[in-house]
This record gives structure tokens, sequence and C-alpha cells, in this order.
């Protein structure tokens, strides 16, 4: 965020689905429901008490594949 207010939580949005946000107030959050061997993009914004959002930050992660049995 812009101004001097601290961090308090997170806006985590999963690939190009802007109304899918999750409200995370940590600094980790667990999704479910992924498939294995499969890449994602997820989109962060950090939010300050004051309401105040900063621009996306885009990490793109892998779930493991599952092993051949």
């Amino acid at each position: 965020s812009t101004d001097n207010v601290a961090v308090a939580g997170y806006e985590v949005y999963q690939g190009d689905d802007a109304t899918s946000a999750v409200t995370v107030n940590g600094t980790s959050y667990r999704f479910n429901d992924l498939t294995p061997g499969t890449e994602y993009t997820f989109h962060v914004v950090a939010v300050d008490a004051a309401g105040n959002k900063s621009a996306p930050a885009d990490y793109t992660v892998s779930t493991v594949a599952l092993p051949d049995t």
C-alpha cells in the first residue's frame, strides 16, 4: 500500500478470475483441490488497515506431480 499504515492482510486471486479473492490475514495460505503436476498463476495484493491496496504481484507456481506407482 502507499501510506505509513502497516499491511493488515492480502487478497489472493487464482488465475484470471478477479472475483475469486481469498483474504489472507497471515503470510501463508493453503489452496485445496489443485491438480498435481499443474502450473498455476496467483495475483497477490497487499491491503493495509486503512483499505489501501498495493499493485498486484504475480506468482507462477507448479504443484508436484504424483509418482507413477
